[in-house]
């Protein structure tokens, strides 16, 4: 129960049967799931299978043509208050990195809204900001042009501009897409690692089954509809996944079965 405004819990978020059509052609069906505090749920599936059409609608930015979305018991397009315990980090964040701000300012941008767009930022703000990026490891490019930082140090300071509000949900869509092995490793070890600290519920679009296997306690299989949801080593074992994806993922099942196993446990 949530003693501020007496809302039970116990399902963060409940999507009832959406359908989402666009100019009359259909990008999502009769999809339906819940998910609970504190879950981390990978969301895999081909290219234009709707994934971040799904989130933008959990969002509240888009509206379903059928069925219905909420977080904390509420409306996903009429959130209110709630909407300020939502990070969220787009696919390719539409940021000009040639624009002259520090790596600092542009996390500070993640706490604007209507309402503060022509205030100053407060020295409280300031302090959010540096301590979202400690919490991401990039204290030390606090006073770094934007521009100037690696692929892997931009996606940070994107992470720590999602968590400046403190967040109690966090929706990622492709964060490690673009980025070399060895800085996908080390954004996704972080991510692990702000669910554990910060009992996070997070909700994960990647193409990178790997990532999935290794970080999600539940994963979603979409396109269009909702084919497959349930514990991560139950959904990326089961063998309607390469009928959905059209591809084998036998590369990738012993990590799966090691993972449920360690759950069961």
């Amino acid at each position: 129960m949530d003693k501020e405004k007496g809302i039970h819990l116990s399902e963060l978020i409940c999507v009832d049967n959406v359908s989402v059509h666009f100019h009359q052609t259909p990008v999502l069906e009769k999809i339906s799931f819940t998910i609970a505090p504190g879950d981390l749920v990978g969301i895999i599936g081909p290219n234009g299978a709707g994934k971040t059409t799904l989130l933008r609608v959990i969002l509240g930015l888009i509206r379903p043509t059928t069925g219905r979305v909420a977080l904390w018991g509420r409306p996903a397009h009429r959130l209110g208050d709630f909407r300020e315990r939502i990070g969220y980090m787009p696919q390719r964040p539409a940021f000009e990195r040639r624009f002259p701000l520090s790596a600092l300012d542009v996390v500070k941008t993640g706490a604007l809204s209507p309402a503060t767009l022509l205030h100053r930022f407060s020295r409280e703000l300031q302090e959010s900001a540096r301590s979202a990026l400690a919490d991401v490891d990039a204290l030390h490019l606090e006073n770094r042009p934007f521009h100037e930082l690696s692929g892997g140090e931009q996606q940070r300071v994107f992470l720590a501009r999602a968590l400046v509000k403190n967040p109690s949900l966090l929706i990622l869509d492709e964060p490690s897409s673009g980025l070399d092995l060895p800085a996908r490793e080390l954004f996704l070890q972080l991510l692990s690692r702000l669910h554990q600290a910060r009992r996070l519920t997070i909700l994960l679009v990647s193409h990178d089954l790997t990532a999935v296997a290794s970080l999600a306690t539940h994963v979603m299989c979409i396109n269009r509809t909702l084919h497959l949801h349930g514990r991560s080593g139950q959904v990326l074992n089961n063998p309607a996944l390469k009928t959905v994806f059209r591809c084998q993922f036998d590369l990738l099942g012993a990590g799966f079965q090691e993972k449920e196993e360690e759950e069961r446990d």
